[in-house]
């Protein structure tokens, strides 16, 4: 079985853009990575597994892997669950904090007919 895989291994500051459609944008110095984007990316793909790894103040918070999936909250929003793991909350209530964020896509090629 042959896999597409996708690494990325991001740093940063975490901020939430809310002009027109809420994204979540990690900056480095003059280097912006649009997780939102990532995730969107992603979830377009066929039976995408995701692994993702977040650090913080040099401890692990979050270390899931599985489908993602995009289905509403407790309060009636839109999010992306990782396995059950509502990531979404996760950025939304760490907005304005550093973190390292190891995430990889992976696809079987078998999935993609």
């Amino acid at each position: 079985m042959n896999k597409i895989t996708k690494t990325y291994n991001l740093n940063g500051r975490l901020e939430l853009k809310d002009d027109a459609d809420y994204e979540y944008i990690l900056k480095n110095g003059d280097i912006e990575t649009n997780l939102t984007e990532i995730l969107n990316n992603a979830y377009k793909l066929n039976k995408p597994v995701i692994y993702m790894t977040v650090e913080m103040k040099g401890r692990q918070i979050i270390n899931e892997e599985g489908y993602l999936h995009r289905k509403h909250d407790a309060n009636n929003i839109i999010c992306y669950f990782l396995d059950g793991y509502n990531t979404d909350k996760f950025l939304f209530n760490h907005t304005g904090e550093f973190m390292n964020i190891f995430i990889k896509i992976e696809v079987d090629t078998e999935d993609m007919n």
